[in-house]
């Protein structure tokens, strides 16, 4: 399974890049953060009107590089993706797993980063390199975490005395 999803986004990023007719602008880096955590893994798409695209995966440390991105007014995507080895950050290998993938499961990204229409990030790309750095909140589907009690509540025997009532109790009616 993951190396469907791996070879389908890798074959997105070449075919964007492939598709890349018009001006390619100067490389975009920059670190990826959704709901103030640092983003492990994904893609990050850079992408123009007519659909031209550039991409780069996001590695472990949430830092990225787009290379030669579409020049002018583009939308940014951030898509999910397996993680991938940095030079600098050594990924766990498991059975079955191809060197330099991690056995470590996709960071959630929410959808509609993903989606040209719902990303709400833009940029403006022009000749010279430029740094684009990504904090965006996370899915408000998202539950909390929450930490149980670790201390479980035992009665006093304060607990387990019956209150003391002004209330006289109720005569029982005796049938025959």
């Amino acid at each position: 399974m993951r190396r469907r999803v791996f070879g389908c986004l890798l074959g997105l990023a070449l075919a964007g890049l492939a598709g890349c007719s018009g001006k390619t602008g100067g490389d975009v880096s920059g670190t990826v953060k959704i709901g103030g955590k640092t983003v492990t893994s994904g893609m990050v798409v850079i992408q123009d009107a007519k659909g031209h695209a550039a991409s780069g995966f996001v590695k472990a440390d949430g830092t990225y590089t787009v290379a030669g991105p579409p020049s002018g007014k583009c939308v940014v995507l951030l898509k999910p993706a397996p993680p991938v080895e940095d030079s600098g950050v050594k990924l766990p290998e498991g059975k079955g797993v191809a060197k330099g993938r991690a056995a470590t499961a996709m960071f959630p990204i929410p959808s509609k980063y993903g989606n040209p229409q719902t990303s709400e990030m833009e940029i403006e790309i022009g000749s010279s390199s430029q740094t684009f750095n990504i904090d965006k909140p996370g899915d408000k589907s998202e539950k909390p975490e929450t930490k149980p009690d670790t201390k479980p509540a035992t009665p006093t025997k304060a607990d387990t005395k019956p209150e003391k009532s002004d209330a006289k109790p109720e005569k029982s009616e005796k049938k025959d």
